[in-house]
């Protein structure tokens, strides 16, 4: 079936740990459950459908996984070059069907976009599945088919898909569109995407957009969209250029993140960092600009200079700054009562992420003065960490509610969704 048609187009498959074709072939499934339900009430001809996968995310089921590995039949193993000219490829195809669909006769070609998806799809663009799992499931332009929606569904999120998992973390969550409610599932697929999250935002590829919420509705943020020929960020670009340092400062931040309509280019927000920090010595273009160097977006990696420029934000009082040399001290120079000693400090300042990194020093036992790891210590920082906001902090958090371990942190899976 799906994966049969994925080793055509792709010369094979990689093992997914179970075959769809092989289910149907043989007429069984090893566990009756939800997906079995949904497929004899919708396919009385399909036995089975691959739902082992979201059973295994809950940890209860690896024997049973285990065992499939020995029955499943083997597709022969794709070179990387294939895949990723496979990827390529769908990525093409998705971009076409979706030019189609976006046209206002789109789904009078929805037939040959469907077509377009699946071809994506099978070239492993996870995107093109997760469409293909929408399209399916509300029935766009075409009869509404519950299990293909599933299929692509899982698909996607097997395949890591952002919107796919957010999508089947909400359905099982308040147990809409036929999904059985299942807490742990759903904390599953949401603590997965939380997981993903910070790394996406590290990594800062050019595909990643900043999310910004804006109602149709309000005129005022829709005029403050400053695409790059609009008369916000002309005006922005003009005071940058006359040395103003907070129009320096909202100019790179603008075009890093892609935000307000403008189109994400990091080389030139990273001149805009630059003559802000060089220039100006504005603390939060010191900041931005060092990170940048760190890690060498958009700039040659340099070290040196970025530890100089982000120890003279932090002098400047920049609360990120500070968290900052401790994030240097632990990572590049293994001082963890240096790190300890400036994350201290940040967090007095009112920084979140101080606060969960000394979390983290509790948690790997690496705390000065301190003997072994302290999960309870840890848990108080993260749960600080979270009450101001910070992403990981509340991971962490909905972990131990997870899980229940901590005499703070009775099981409560609800929680550890919410």
């Amino acid at each position: 079936m799906f994966y049969q048609e994925r080793a055509n187009i792709q010369s094979g498959v990689t093992n997914h740990g179970f075959s769809l074709q092989y289910f149907e072939e043989n007429q069984q499934c090893p566990l009756n459950n939800y997906y079995l339900e949904l497929s004899n009430k919708y396919r009385s001809s399909l036995k089975s459908v691959a739902s082992d996968w979201e059973k295994g995310l809950r940890g209860k089921n690896h024997s049973m996984l285990e065992e499939m590995k020995d029955t499943t039949p083997q597709f022969p193993e794709v070179s990387q070059p294939k895949k990723d000219l496979a990827f390529q490829i769908g990525r093409r195809l998705f971009e076409a069907a979706a030019r189609n669909l976006s046209r206002m006769d789109g789904l009078l070609y929805i037939n040959s976009s469907i077509l377009a998806l699946r071809d994506a799809s099978h070239c492993g663009y996870s995107r093109a599945s997760y469409v293909l799992g929408v399209i399916f499931e509300i029935g766009l332009g075409i009869s509404p088919d519950p299990l293909q929606g599933l299929l692509y569904s899982l698909v996607a999120a097997q395949e890591g898909d952002r919107l796919a998992l957010m999508n089947l973390g909400y359905k099982h969550y308040r147990g809409v569109s036929n999904y059985p409610q299942d807490l742990e599932v759903s904390y599953a697929y949401y603590s997965d995407v939380a997981l993903k999250t910070p790394r996406d935002q590290q990594s800062g590829g050019r595909d990643q957009a900043l999310v910004e919420a804006i109602r149709l509705q309000d005129d005022e943020l829709l005029k403050a969209l400053a695409k790059e020929n609009g008369d916000i960020f002309m005006w922005l670009k003009h005071e940058a250029v006359r040395g103003d340092s907070a129009a320096q400062q909202r100019l790179g931040q603008m075009l890093f993140w892609g935000q307000q309509g403008v189109e994400k280019n990091i080389r030139k927000a990273v001149e805009w960092y630059a003559k802000g920090a060089l220039e100006n010595e504005d603390p939060v273009s010191l900041f931005d600009y060092s990170i940048v160097l760190f890690k060498g977006q958009g700039v040659k990696r340099n070290r040196r200079l970025a530890f100089q420029l982000m120890k003279k934000a932090s002098s400047k009082g920049f609360p990120q700054a500070v968290n900052g040399l401790g994030w240097y001290y632990h990572t590049f120079k293994r001082d963890y009562a240096k790190a300890a000693k400036y994350w201290l400090k940040a967090e007095a300042m009112g920084s979140p992420e101080a606060t969960f990194n000394l979390g983290v020093l509790h948690l790997d036992g690496l705390y000065p003065g301190t003997t072994g790891r302290n999960r309870t210590a840890a848990a108080g920082y993260f749960y600080k960490a979270a009450e101001k906001g910070n992403m990981e902090g509340t991971l962490h958090c909905s972990q131990f509610y997870i899980t229940g371990n901590l005499p703070s942190f009775p099981r409560d899976p609800e929680k550890a969704v919410l």
